[in-house]
């Protein structure tokens, strides 16, 4: 009898440990007239650029070091989520050497804000928080 209890007890703490699932990121509603080209300031990523046809959205960014930490991304808009994957192509002379990953943002204010997080290879929240606010100032 000793042993069902102790199998019970080991079972339950094993089942009880489990990691929760990550939150599946769903878009809402479209927004009506919705046109991300532009600039985008963004404090982690640098300048970003942004250039959209229908629902298909390409993009760079500068970096923050300008040595090698710009890159290029590409995406669909679902409703008011924009979906990415980004590449850098690095610099391995300067040993910074060439990534990739995903990303998801929230497109907010009619296209001025976006707000999401971005990740390494195939997650898209790993890498961190990813903000960027349309620049007034940009002219193509």
């Amino acid at each position: 009898m000793k042993n069902f209890y102790f199998f019970l007890l080991f079972s339950l703490a094993f089942s009880c440990n489990k990691t929760p699932e990550k939150p599946a990121i769903v878009p809402g509603p479209a927004i009506p007239g919705l046109n991300l080209s532009g600039g985008y300031d963004c404090v982690a990523f640098g300048f970003m650029k942004i250039k959209q046809v229908g629902a298909k959205v390409t993009g760079t960014y500068d970096g923050m070091r300008r040595n090698g930490d710009n890159g290029t991304f590409a995406g669909t808009i679902e409703g008011d989520l924009l979906r990415i994957e980004w590449k850098q192509p690095g610099k391995p002379e300067a040993a910074i050497f060439p990534l990739k990953g995903k990303a998801w943002l929230r497109i907010k204010s009619k296209g001025t804000t976006l707000e999401g997080k971005w990740g390494y290879e195939e997650s898209d929240e790993d890498g961190g928080e990813w903000k960027a606010e349309k620049s007034q100032f940009y002219v193509e």
